[in-house]
């Protein structure tokens, strides 16, 4: 099933400059040097996250490895580990959205009675589809 809500297991260490070091137990290859603070650290690699799952997996129609259990990550000294989510649907709403042209169709007195009370289509369209992407996405944040 395809969904754009994604947990990871990251471990994190403190660099000897204040920053924080992250890696990615599932991902090889992929590191990331933080922030000071552990809250922007997090927002820094969720969003970092989402990019590398989108460009190098979803775009590519490669699997996304599955997320190895949290109790199963070895820490060296000073390390710790810590889930990060990201949502892809979120991050493209943010950094990547424009606008795409859809072809509808709905009855003729519907389309005449909305035209007279002055209602924008797409942004009913918009308004509509958004609840129910989020409705969805509700449902599978509701399983962890």
């Amino acid at each position: 099933m395809k969904t754009d809500v994604y947990v990871y297991p990251a471990v994190f260490s403190k660099e000897p400059n204040g920053r924080y070091y992250v890696r990615f137990p599932d991902f090889e290859d992929h590191t990331y040097k933080g922030c000071e603070t552990i809250t922007e650290t997090i927002d820094f690699v969720s969003n970092s996250l989402a990019f590398m799952i989108i460009n190098e997996y979803e775009s590519c129609d490669k699997l996304v490895p599955t997320p190895s259990a949290i109790t199963d990550i070895k820490c060296k000294d000073g390390e710790f580990t810590s889930y990060i989510i990201t949502n892809t649907l979120q991050y493209r709403q943010m950094f990547m959205s424009k606008p795409v042209k859809k072809t509808l169709t709905i009855p003729a007195y519907l389309d005449a009675q909305a035209k007279e009370a002055g209602i924008n289509f797409s942004a009913v369209l918009q308004e509509a589809l958004l609840e129910i992407v989020l409705e969805k996405q509700k449902k599978i944040l509701e399983r962890y």
